[in-house]
């Protein structure tokens, strides 16, 4: 290149040739390609650890994930006795934890008392225990039998070498809300229903023994004070001044000394529209744990509990009725695992199940003296009764009759 003196803000042309040594281009597609069982022609889904923790289900509700299997259908809540599988019956549906039936049991929530009575408890299957679960709405193999509805396997969680915990909270609140249809005005201004939720809980798991010994517990707690409006008709003077003295008594039983008439709201003369706002309650404390441990090389051992206790105070009616209902169901397992062989294992495994509720009934309707969870109550001389119990429910009316 020959040299050249230039000057200032002169403009110079120099032109250049670049080739490319090489040129390459590579497109890469990874993907996992779904494993058809062509073993057997049942229909279902798998919902893995990752999808229970990540995806959204309003109130922690593991029966919400169950819709995810073909043929599941929402009848209602979304609950365990509102999902029917290809259209059968809700009562056929059959729900194994860890391979020992819990049906009426431990049906996940809010689930059902015995298989009958809905009742609003939502933990007795928390999330924090669920490894991962199946559900198999139909054509499944005759292993499967009791029932002909959906069966869900639910594999609960167990520790690992490493240490793992959680904890979580969730609130609601009526400051959050808006008044519903059904809220009375006061000095022409609509009232909000008063409602406060609080969800909460922690686990953790790990090791005890360094590959030898593992275990995980968990504890949820559910609290739920939000107020209900009843709206219903009762009689009216009109037609307490035609009553009978026999039947002028127990007109009284219709109506709350705290529900309010609604002026101008009934077309017949005989009835008046009343409305009562009343506070619905709900606590319940669910615990679990899982012990794991290998024996040796051969062997492996695993015991786990389920626990849940849940108290309901629910008010029915303007009548100023309450019935309280208490659920504790339990379930748990010991199983031990054994290799046989290069070809063959055995599994001895035991089950067991307890629920205990006593049956609901309408105390104030009810006369003279009976015994309710191991306390008394009587009628009162102005005609209501009332029961004495400990706690929250104490000098409360409680409609709990112990069927023993």
């Amino acid at each position: 290149m020959k040299r050249r003196d230039d000057l200032v803000r002169q403009k110079i042309n120099l032109g250049f040739s670049l080739k490319p040594a090489s040129l390459s281009e590579t497109i890469e597609v990874t993907a996992e390609a779904t494993a058809i069982d062509v073993s057997s022609a049942r229909n279902g889904a798998n919902v893995n650890q990752r999808e229970v923790a990540q995806l959204p289900i309003n109130g922690r509700q593991l029966s919400q994930l169950y819709l995810q299997a073909p043929g599941a259908v929402n009848t209602g809540t979304g609950t365990f006795g509102d999902i029917r599988f290809s259209g059968r019956a809700v009562q056929q549906n059959i729900i194994r934890y860890d391979g020992i039936d819990g049906s009426a049991i431990m049906d996940a929530s809010p689930g059902t008392l015995n298989g009958e009575v809905p009742s609003p408890f939502r933990l007795q299957a928390s999330l924090e225990n669920v490894q991962e679960f199946r559900v198999d709405s139909n054509n499944y193999p005759a292993e499967y039998g009791t029932g002909t509805g959906g069966q869900i396997t639910v594999i609960t969680k167990s520790g690992t070498n490493d240490f793992h915990g959680a904890a979580f909270e969730y609130f609601r609140d009526d400051s959050l809300d808006s008044p519903n249809a059904f809220d009375p005005i006061i000095n022409g201004k609509q009232a909000k229903s008063p409602l406060r939720l609080n969800q909460f809980g922690v686990s953790f798991g790990g090791t005890l023994v360094k590959d030898k010994a593992f275990f995980h517990l968990s504890y949820e707690g559910y609290r739920l004070d939000n107020d209900i409006n009843f709206v219903e008709a009762v009689p009216s003077a009109l037609a307490r001044a035609r009553a009978v003295p026999s039947i002028l008594p127990l007109l009284d039983a219709f109506k709350s000394a705290q529900a309010v008439i609604l002026q101008g709201a009934s077309a017949n003369p005989d009835f008046d529209i009343a409305q009562l706002q009343s506070t619905a309650r709900v606590k319940e404390n669910s615990f679990a744990g899982r012990l794991d441990v290998k024996v040796n090389n051969n062997n492996r051992l695993y015991a786990r509990f389920f626990s849940d206790k849940g108290n309901n105070d629910a008010p029915e009616g303007v009548t100023g009725r309450h019935v309280l209902i208490e659920s504790k169901p339990q379930n748990a397992v010991v199983s031990l695992q054994t290799n046989l062989g290069s070809s063959s294992i055995n599994e001895f495994k035991i089950g067991y199940n307890r629920y205990r509720a006593p049956a609901p009934a309408l105390l104030h309707l009810l006369t003279g003296r009976r015994r309710t969870h191991g306390h008394s109550w009587r009628r009162r001389p102005d005609g209501r009764s009332r029961h004495k119990l400990p706690g929250p429910y104490e000098g409360r009316a409680v409609t709990s009759v112990d069927p023993d």
